[in-house]
């Protein structure tokens, strides 16, 4: 005898929760400044104890690739890029087009959290802006290519997921442009703390994407919900 179960997604309840997975690490990315820049205030008593701080610190280091903050990105953007490609099936043929181009450029990006391709293009291009920072041109590019997708897509979006987008866009490249031209910086607090909030931007934008796109899909199917058969 086959069951149906039904996972309903609601926007808000998701944006809740994300938001507060997104709270946690920042806050313990700046627990981990705490621990780099004042190593005094904690007791250690054996290397263990050394090594853990030390650890804890690269792991939540947005300065940093392949560490639990870089991870939470990816999973934020891969999430973001999954939604795309659903909003795409259910789009016209006509319109299909922006959002496929839109959902690979997401996906992209969501890869870029730990390959950093973007900033090896700039590397590449050899334009310095610091002893170990290039102008970020690529970001720029990849950001003048998704206004230019937000403006093909501008009719097919309501006035609310409309607004979402362009908080996401203004956020989301705010945060990694900052990032490249602060990149290496991170030697003193301010810096450091400077750092903290570009990240903080960053996953306030995809927060965003990821709600405006189930927002999008609410209003434009209906519930947005996920079943399963068992047999």
């Amino acid at each position: 005898m086959n069951s149906q179960r039904t996972l309903t997604i609601n926007p808000r309840n998701t944006l809740i929760v994300l938001a507060m997975a997104g709270t946690v690490i920042i806050l313990l990315s700046t627990l981990g400044l705490h621990m780099r820049f004042f190593p005094h205030a904690y007791n250690v008593h054996n290397g263990t104890q050394a090594n853990f701080l030390q650890d804890f610190g690269i792991e939540m280091d947005f300065n940093l690739k392949h560490n639990v903050a870089s991870y939470f990105g990816l999973l934020f953007m891969a999430l973001a890029a999954y939604l795309l490609f659903i909003v795409a099936r259910f789009k016209k043929s006509t319109e299909k087009l922006p959002w496929v181009v839109t959902a690979w450029v997401v996906f992209f990006l969501s890869i870029d959290n730990l390959a950093a391709v973007l900033q090896k293009f700039n590397f590449y291009f050899g334009i310095e802006n610091g002893p170990k920072a290039y102008f970020p041109i690529s970001e720029i590019i990849v950001a003048v290519i998704f206004i230019m997708l937000l403006i093909a897509l501008w009719r097919q979006l309501d006035n609310h997921t409309r607004w979402l987008f362009l908080a996401f866009a203004l956020t989301y490249f705010s945060g990694i442009i900052a990032k490249e031209l602060t990149l290496g910086a991170n030697k003193n607090l301010s810096s450091a703390l400077f750092i903290l909030l570009e990240q903080a931007l960053e996953y306030t934008g995809e927060i965003l994407l990821v709600y405006a796109l189930l927002h999008h899909l609410s209003k434009s199917i209906g519930e947005f919900s996920v079943s399963s058969e068992a047999g």
